[in-house]
């Protein structure tokens, strides 16, 4: 739910996700998602999104993990589903890519993605009622 993804990202410092119309957009887009949650007291700790053209291009977006459930493989688990999801589903000869920070490089690298080359452009657009 947008509840559950803004105390998900909020737990992790990504106050980007703060507006309720901006997260139900993101949660519209994925063509598959992995959810993790913790059954004894039925808490969402982690999720991550996967965007798609349905032809060619697949994007992994905002793999998070609550912090009190970071270092215990769920993003490992998460990541294996999504990868098998890919496998069976995914179109033929496509292209996955993600943007992490350098550091969860070798986290990525286990599940065979390899550093590449990009460009990116962030939009901030200015506030029209200022």
């Amino acid at each position: 739910t947008v509840k559950e993804y803004q105390h998900l990202t909020s737990s992790v410092g990504w106050s980007m996700y703060s507006n309720d119309d901006v997260v139900t957009k993101i949660l519209a887009a994925p063509v598959f998602a992995v959810i993790a949650e913790d059954t004894a007291i039925n808490k969402t700790v982690g999720c991550v999104l996967l965007l798609s053209d349905n032809a060619s291009f697949y994007y992994i977006k905002d793999l998070v993990v609550h912090p009190d459930y970071q270092n215990k493989h769920v993003g490992t688990a998460m990541m294996k589903e999504l990868t098998e999801w890919l496998e069976k589903n995914g179109a033929k000869n496509a292209l996955v890519a993600l943007i992490t920070r350098e550091n969860l490089a070798p986290f990525y690298q286990q599940f065979d993605f390899g550093p590449s080359f990009s460009m990116v452009k962030y939009i901030q657009q200015k506030d029209a009622n200022k």
